[in-house]
């Protein structure tokens, strides 16, 4: 299609030559696209690394606060019967 288009727009130019640069356009452009596909699957791949040492993190500080939440509320409870106590 898109070489009869170029070839009506210019209709001195090789029909031949014409073809030959779209295909060769194709294949250019196949190798690119699959390396940039290549490039993306390994860099989501060391990614994950990061996201595991991330979620570690994020879990450590989680683990952390329902500590400190837990505790206050023990806390809050001792206090409170002590106090309906008196």
């Amino acid at each position: 299609m898109a070489v009869s288009v170029v070839w009506l727009l210019l209709p001195g130019v090789n029909r031949h030559l014409v073809k030959t640069l779209f295909r060769n356009f194709g294949k250019v452009f196949m190798k690119k696209l699959l390396i940039l596909v290549l490039i993306g699957i390994s860099s989501h791949a060391l990614a994950q690394d990061s996201l595991k040492t991330f979620n570690y993190s994020r879990n450590r500080i989680t683990t952390t606060g329902m500590e400190v939440l837990g505790s206050w509320a023990i806390a809050n409870i001792g206090v409170g019967s002590v106090g309906l106590a008196n």
